[in-house]
């Protein structure tokens, strides 16, 4: 059991000391399971005396509480975590999955740290689709409520996130803004005239282009490239198998997309910035099919379910808090044949916090775990 852990929930989130235990034993049983399936999560808990139904009932009992996590509290805490003193590359996106008849749509805004997204804050859309202009006010809202805007490097997001409105408010509060842009939007020329984004960059080819636009009185930068996409397809036999001597030749069709970006002034690269927005599209991934299997959640209520996927987001944050400080001890190695880690920093510290509560080794004090073959203490639970 990690010490110290209880105790720190308890004084963060201002709750009993059996509620904060009761948020301990969930966080520690979803990353020793690496599962979101309630029964799962019950069968880690440190009480052997009671039974894992009444574990599984103590779990749904907290999770159906109101507003027993806030948020701002929420995106402190696992802040804190981090313990990230430079400037901060924000991304917005927006993750959904149907579970029979219910449906779970999230919109999340997640800071970037070294290539990967950890969520900060998460807000509910009652409904499919994108969100509009006035949840994506609100969900950046609550960050600057929180944090303020000095602290903010810039916002990515993708083609959905771009509209006069939603520009506009991220200019008005001085927020730089990466946002990528669908080719048949149209932005006002430099001639006082509209024009679509494919338009103007119909013979762009793969060296970048920039042209000036302007949203009301705020003058912003488009930023155009053409990225070759090479697709391998395969002829299928049929009628018989063949033999791999005689399998027919894997075709390669090449095709070309338009990569468009509007950007604030206040940023240089905008496609390089861009490339970082990849990070939240891992950390869905992770708290998906790669990290807790979150779509095999069987909970149908909105609140608890919100509820219940703020709990994971602190699990995935201590797992990740615990990857960086290893990986700033022991990097990551990268694999041979591409350039890009063997695995994640979050993967790498789930797995390193997996293995010791397994091999039920403890903590040497409060708050603390000593690497094996590394001399180096880390604490990374807050105090």
């Amino acid at each position: 059991m990690i010490q110290n852990l209880s105790h720190s929930l308890k004084k963060h989130f201002h709750m009993n000391l059996a509620r904060a235990k009761c948020l301990e034993e969930m966080i520690l049983g979803l990353i020793k399971s690496r599962s979101v399936q309630l029964f799962r999560i019950a069968e880690e808990f440190s009480n052997a005396c009671l039974s894992t139904e009444t574990h599984r009932r103590r779990i749904q009992n907290f999770i159906s509480l109101k507003d027993v996590l806030n948020d701002s509290d929420m995106a402190s805490y696992i802040f804190a975590l981090l313990n990230q003193k430079q400037k901060l590359i924000l991304a917005i996106d927006r993750t959904n999955w149907k579970f029979g008849e219910h449906i779970h749509n999230l919109f999340v805004l997640a800071v970037i740290i070294d290539n990967n997204a950890v969520p900060l804050f998460i807000h509910p859309i009652d409904h499919m689709g994108n969100s509009d202009t006035a949840q994506r006010i609100a969900l950046v809202t609550a960050f600057i409520n929180k944090f303020g805007t000095h602290g903010i490097e810039c916002i990515v997001g993708d083609r959905e996130f771009v509209g006069d409105d939603w520009l506009t408010f991220l200019c008005e509060k001085n927020i730089p803004f990466v946002m990528r842009c669908r080719e048949n939007i149209s932005f006002k020329h430099q001639n006082g005239g509209k024009m679509l984004v494919g338009k103007w960059f119909e013979e762009t080819n793969e060296k970048e282009t920039v042209i000036l636009t302007s949203i009301g009185k705020h003058s912003l930068y488009l930023t155009g490239k053409s990225i070759k996409h090479t697709k391998i397809e395969k002829k299928k036999n049929k009628k018989k198998t063949v033999n791999k001597d005689n399998a027919a030749p894997e075709k390669k069709e090449k095709n070309r997309e338009l990569l468009v970006v509007i950007s604030s002034m206040a940023i240089k690269n905008p496609l390089e910035v861009y490339k970082k927005r990849w990070g939240i599209e891992c950390l869905f991934k992770s708290l998906k099919t790669h990290g807790f299997n979150l779509e095999t959640s069987q909970i149908r209520r909105s609140d608890s379910f919100l509820t219940f996927v703020k709990i994971v987001s602190l699990a995935f944050a201590i797992a990740f808090a615990a990857g960086l400080a290893l990986h700033s001890a022991k990097p990551i190695p990268f694999r041979k044949t591409v350039k890009s880690k063997l695995y994640s920093v979050f993967r790498y510290g789930l797995d390193f916090l997996r293995r010791n509560f397994k091999n039920n080794k403890r903590l040497l004090r409060c708050g603390f775990y000593t690497f094996k073959g590394v001399s180096k203490i880390l604490g990374f639970f807050i105090t």
